[in-house]
Formats: C-alpha cells, sequence, structure tokens
C-alpha cells in the first residue's frame, strides 16, 4: 500500500562537510567561507580534523565552499555541493597539503665548500687581480659571467677561482696554527686566504612529522620523504629525496565493497573464496592471487597488496577482454533470459517419479554469476600469452543459462546451469575446427587447473570447477561454481546486463571510499580524476545510464508496481489501519469506519469504478516521478529508475530511506541497493518480499513478479 506522496519531504539539510587534501589527510585550521550564490552564510576556519562547522541549508539549494589561498590570502571555490537529504555528509578534496616540517639550524659544511672574493678597488684591472692571486683574467672573467674586456669598478664583488677542489685539502698544505704564511711579492692586493676544511658532520634525515590526530593519519600520504642534506657542486645545500611506500595499498585483513571486487575479478588468477569468510574480507587466497596477477598481466614485482596501479590493471583487464553476456541466455524463449527465479520443477512440470506426484528442487539464480565472467577472461588471457598455453583461442559460449522450460524442452533435469556454470568452446588459432578431445584436455589442464585453480569434479568446496571427458565433456570445458558455499551465492553476485558483468572500474569505486591515497600512490590525480564508468563504458560499447530527466516508468515497471499491489473498487482498511483504495491511494488516515459517517458521506468517495481507479493510480505515478527527479542527481538504467520508483509508490518519499539516496546521488549504485532491506517497517513479512524484488530488479534487471 502507499501513503500520500509529499513531494517536499524535508526543508532543511543539516550540512556536514570536511576537507581533506590529495592524500586523504584532513586540512586543519583553513579559513573557508561557505556561500548561497553572492551570499556568504558561514565562515571560519577548520577544526583539527578538517571539519567545517555544521549548518543548516535549505535542500536543493546549491552552495560553494571556498578556501583560502595560502599565498595571496583570498578566497577560491574548490566545489560546488546539493544537499539533498535531512542530513547530507560530504568529504571535499582540496588541492592544498599542509605539512608540519620540523626545521633544524643547519651551518653547512665547514670544510666541503670555499670560495674567495675580492672588493675592487680604484685603479684595479682584471690581469692585476689575476697575477696577486695565482690565476688568470680569463678565468676570473669566466666565473663572473663576463668578457675580459669588460670594465670593473671600485666597490665590486668579483669570485676568484680556488686553486684546490672544493671540498678537499692539499696534502701538502701546513695547518695555519703551525706556520706562518708564505711570503708574497709586494702587491697593494694582499692574498685572501682560506680555511683548510674540517671533517663533515654526520647528519641525520629529517622526517615527516605525523599529526598527533589519529584520525588525520589513517591515509598517509602517497608517499613519504626521507631526506639527507649535503651541498651541491656550486656550494649550496641540496636534498636528495627517496620515496618509500607508505602502506596505503589494500592488504590482508582488510575488507569493504572494493575488496568484495577485487575477489571476485581475480577468481581466474588462482581463486579467492576460503572457507566461510565473506568476499568483502582480503584473504590469504586474495593475496595469493593478486600476487599471480601481478606476475603474470602486470609483469611487476609480486608484492600481493593492491595499490592504485593494480586497480587500473584489473580495469585494463576488462577492457582488453571483453565478455559477452547476451550470448549466455537462456534459449527457450519462455524466459527473459535468465529464468524466473523458481525453485523447483512445478511450473515446467518436470517430475522426479514415475507417478509425476513429486518435482526436482533447483533454484533458477538471477543471472550468470560473476566469478564465472572474470575466471573466462582471465582463461582468454593466458590462452593469448603464447607462452602458456599456445595455438589455442576462445570461440564461443555453447551453453550459458538454462531454465527449468529450457530443461523441459530438452528432458533435462540438470540445473547447474541455472546460473552457476558455461560450457566454453576453443578452436586452434589456424581454424575455424571447435577443438575436442586432446585439445580440450590440454585447455583444461594447462589453463583452468594450473591457473584458475580449478578442479577436476566437485570434491573441494569453493572452488571452480570443471567435468571431465568422461562427464561428457568432450569438445568442450565445463566449468561451474557448484560447489560455492551459499553465502557466495547472493543475488548481487550475479548479473543480467553487460553493465552488471562489468561492474564500475575500480578506480571510481576506490575513489567513492575515498581512498585517495591509493590512488596517489599509483600517481593518479585524485582530484582531477572524474568518476569514469560512463567513459569507460562508452569507450567499450556498454550500455550507458540515461539522465535522470529522460527516463519515466516503463510498461514492465507498472506491470511490476501493480503486482505488489491490490486494486479494490471499496474503500478498505490497509495494514496501518489508514482508509484506502484503488490502487493504494490513501484517503486519509483515519479508518474507513471513521469516515463513513453522515457528515463525512460527501466528503470522502468510498467507492469507485475500475476507470477511476486507473485515473487514481496514474496520478500517483506521475507524482512518484516528480519526487524522483527532484531528489536524484546521477544518471541511472531503465530498471533501476523503475525499482526506485515501486520503493517511492510504496512509501510515498524518501523520508525514511535518507542513506539511500545519499549513496545512490554519489554514484554508490550497489550500496544504495543494499539500503532497500532497511525500508520494511519493522520487518513485515510482506514488505521485506517486495524490497527483495526491488532489490533484484534494480541490480539485476529481473522483473519479478511472482510472490
Amino acid at each position: 500500500m502507499n501513503r500520500p506522496l509529499i513531494d517536499e519531504d524535508f526543508e532543511n539539510s543539516k550540512v556536514r562537510i570536511k576537507l581533506v587534501d590529495p592524500t586523504g589527510r584532513a586540512i586543519g585550521k583553513l579559513k573557508y567561507q561557505v556561500k548561497q550564490g553572492k551570499k556568504t552564510i558561514l565562515q571560519g576556519e577548520t577544526d583539527q580534523d578538517g571539519r567545517i562547522k555544521e549548518f543548516l541549508s535549505r535542500i536543493g539549494a546549491p552552495l560553494s565552499i571556498n578556501v583560502e589561498r595560502f599565498t595571496t590570502k583570498d578566497m577560491k571555490c574548490i566545489r560546488e555541493v546539493t544537499p539533498w537529504t535531512e542530513i547530507f555528509s560530504v568529504i571535499l578534496v582540496s588541492g592544498k597539503v599542509k605539512e608540519k616540517m620540523p626545521l633544524e639550524p643547519n651551518e653547512g659544511n665547514s670544510g666541503s665548500y670555499r670560495r674567495k672574493t675580492y672588493i675592487v678597488r680604484a685603479g684595479d684591472t682584471l690581469g692585476a687581480i689575476a697575477r696577486c692571486n695565482g690565476t688568470t683574467a680569463k678565468e676570473i672573467a669566466a666565473l663572473n659571467n663576463m668578457e675580459v674586456e669588460t670594465i670593473i669598478h671600485p666597490g665590486q664583488i668579483l669570485k676568484l677561482p680556488v686553486l684546490e677542489q672544493a671540498g678537499t685539502a692539499s696534502k701538502t698544505a701546513p695547518s695555519p696554527a703551525k706556520t706562518k704564511p708564505q711570503s708574497q711579492p709586494e702587491s697593494r692586493h694582499p692574498p685572501i686566504s682560506s680555511t683548510p676544511p674540517t671533517p663533515p658532520k654526520e647528519e641525520k634525515p629529517v622526517p615527516i612529522q605525523k599529526s598527533p590526530n589519529p584520525e588525520e593519519n589513517k591515509n598517509p600520504t602517497a608517499a613519504d620523504t626521507q631526506t639527507t642534506q649535503s651541498r651541491g657542486e656550486n656550494g649550496s645545500p641540496k636534498t636528495t629525496a627517496s620515496l618509500t611506500c607508505p602502506g596505503a595499498c589494500i592488504k590482508v585483513g582488510d575488507k569493504g565493497p572494493l575488496v568484495e571486487e577485487i575477489n571476485i575479478r581475480l577468481t581466474g588468477f588462482g581463486g579467492t573464496a576460503s572457507d566461510s569468510i565473506p568476499l568483502n574480507i582480503f584473504t590469504n587466497k586474495t593475496k595469493a592471487a593478486v600476487m599471480q596477477f601481478q606476475t603474470d598481466y602486470m609483469g611487476t614485482v609480486a608484492t600481493g597488496k593492491v595499490c592504485g596501479l593494480t586497480l587500473a590493471a584489473i580495469d585494463a583487464l576488462r577492457i582488453q577482454f571483453p565478455i559477452d553476456i547476451a550470448t549466455m541466455k537462456c534459449r527457450c524463449n519462455h524466459c527473459s533470459g535468465f529464468g524466473h527465479e523458481f525453485t523447483d520443477s512445478s511450473e515446467a512440470k518436470i517430475f522426479s517419479n514415475k507417478e509425476k506426484t513429486k518435482y526436482i528442487e533447483g533454484t533458477e539464480y538471477p543471472g550468470i554469476h560473476r566469478a564465472l565472467l572474470w575466471a573466462l577472461r582471465a582463461a582468454i588471457f593466458y590462452l593469448e600469452s603464447t607462452s602458456k598455453c599456445p595455438g589455442y583461442k576462445f570461440l564461443k559460449i555453447s551453453s550459458g543459462y538454462r531454465c527449468w522450460h529450457d530443461n523441459a524442452l530438452h528432458a533435462r533435469t540438470t540445473t547447474n546451469h541455472m546460473g552457476n556454470a558455461l560450457d566454453i568452446q576453443f578452436n586452434k588459432k589456424e581454424t575455424t575446427t571447435r577443438c575436442a578431445e586432446h585439445d580440450i584436455e590440454t585447455i583444461r589442464s594447462k589453463i583452468f587447473i594450473k591457473y584458475l585453480g580449478a578442479q577436476l569434479g566437485w570434491t573441494e568446496s569453493n572452488k571452480l570447477s570443471l567435468e571431465s571427458a568422461k562427464d561428457g565433456a568432450t569438445s568442450w570445458v565445463h566449468v561451474d561454481v557448484r560447489q560455492y558455499e551459499q553465502q557466495y551465492k547472493a543475488s548481487r553476485y550475479y548479473a543480467t546486463t553487460q553493465s552488471s558483468a562489468d561492474g564500475d572500474s575500480m578506480l571510481d569505486i576506490a575513489q567513492r571510499e575515498n581512498r585517495l591515497a591509493l590512488l596517489c600512490c599509483s600517481g593518479i590525480d585524485a582530484i582531477k580524476r572524474p568518476f569514469a564508468s560512463t567513459q569507460a563504458a562508452s569507450e567499450s560499447g556498454i550500455e550507458k545510464r540515461l539522465d535522470i530527466s529522460t527516463l519515466s516508468v516503463s510498461q514492465k515497471g507498472i506491470y511490476f508496481i501493480k503486482a505488489w499491489e491490490q486494486c479494490k473498487l471499496q474503500a478498505y482498511n490497509d495494514s496501518r489501519g489508514y482508509c484506502t483504495i484503488g490502487w493504494g491511494r490513501v484517503i486519509d488516515f483515519q479508518k474507513c469506519e471513521t469516515l463513513n459517517t453522515r457528515e463525512n458521506s460527501r466528503k470522502y468517495n468510498l467507492e469507485i469504478t475500475q476507470i477511476e481507479a486507473e485515473k487514481l493510480f496514474l496520478e500517483d505515478i506521475e507524482k512518484t516521478q516528480t519526487i524522483i527527479k527532484s531528489k536524484i542527481q546521477v544518471p541511472l538504467f531503465q530498471h533501476e529508475y523503475d525499482a526506485l520508483a515501486s520503493l517511492i509508490f510504496n512509501i510515498g518519499s524518501f523520508k525514511k530511506c535518507p542513506i539511500l539516496l545519499s549513496k545512490l546521488n554519489t554514484k554508490d549504485y550497489n550500496g544504495c541497493c543494499d539500503e532497500f532491506a532497511d525500508i520494511t517497517n519493522n520487518s513485515t513479512p510482506g514488505l521485506i518480499a517486495r524490497r527483495n524484488g526491488e532489490m533484484k530488479l534494480f541490480r539485476n534487471n529481473f522483473y519479478n513478479t511472482t510472490h
């Protein structure tokens, strides 16, 4: 049932802003101004955690965030933001880096550098000065960037060449404390003496000082600088820097959506699933897969840690080896390509006994498991790496998804291909004939078992499994995830569209998680780099999300919403006790018995026709779309839009799900989808089922109307 639709969910937004530098560390004591148009609504200094003072702003009103320049002290706009939720929290990246550097007094190395100077007097010439100092006029001129013929003036300071190399002492030079100066010929120009060098002091590196606030040190700099001080050839101090890894890379023990994607996408590099450990945790198996990927695909030193370059390489793997999920659709002409999520064979009338009284259990999963898709990419990579298994190439998918109705058409009872298996054909590079027998056995053993970590048969859990030739796989490689634990078969791991099969750019996901130091450690500009999913999708031919203004609820979306509602032409009390009519239109927040009185009989229409019900339904759909388009600021796929329309039609506004809206407007589409599960009105069974259906529609493009 839907409640009255409210366009204005909440008037004001509580705005919380934190400023960080490109390495992800907070910028404290930075002067700022927050403007709404030309009006300054807030100004001050950030606290030690880089936070701007919390303030209220009207929802939908654009704000410009300005900060003080370090040099000129004027203000510069670094970002414009628009609050869209009741509590709007955002982390902004500024190009500024404030670092406290302890300065140690350094008097230099008294013995590593010497120079001689001479103040010109009246009547001096370059030749006379040169003769008195054991050099030539040409040498003095060259040292002072002048010509020999240049006129010199009294009071002018000239550099004179030092006979000994700077930083060394003559082996025969006597100590001035023990010997008298050598006699010089009479001259108006007394010689300029220099002090012999003393042994240099050993100088310690000056480390970068870390902030005492542990929050600022969560994301360390892309590379800490260790310095040693010495002097250059011209005597000026110099600093040499050596870059050391700061530990920003993802490693064993880390967790989150980015780690989950790493585990999915590196399945084909030895396997990543570990017994009873969620895929969003970086395990030792993940480390081993990362090392194999770094060695075999990237050709770099295997560290087992994931930095920005490794993420970029995973994105490159996706583009270099495209997989067309459309070739894996079911061919039954009964389902949409990926089943109906039936849990047994009853709908297809397939029985397990002669009496036809028992059905066969088996779930139609909502798409193809993404681990299979990425494993196939890895297999193609290894096939094209001639040193691994020369002479073969990928031909086609001979069998992908097979639903219960397809089984009925072909008199099958197997359930592997209901989203968890692929049959893959290969051929030799010089022919178009598909490989069979010995060639298939070679590919199975030298690629899938050796490099992908697959097993022959189904003995071990959480590994890719292969059918043997004895099982009938003589001219194809059958690979499946049948032995995966049920936690690895959640609906979010299945794909029905090309976009969900490929997933977002790994760099986009890292940026959404504010792993700025991770991006910086590979030289990626985390400030100037836009989210690249749309561009990458365009370049690779993948369908793109569309601007929200171009979308409207599809006909399939209308059917989907109606399937979860009821059309009643007489008023009734819904589950909350509100008087309702038609397709869930709430008449008033009272019971029908209260409204059905003599004084209210003219005010409320408690009985309508089917035509009137359809008219009210379309009005509510329009109000739903108005709310969606006023709050959402990112592009969507049609099925994502339809899922949101079903949600808002049901709950009336985004007021009950500000976190969902916040994640969606920061392009965290997976995180947004997960939030559907929390909008169930204290776990009402009917709403739990509806939210699950909306989640599968949002994530998997699966319009399931059976419940």
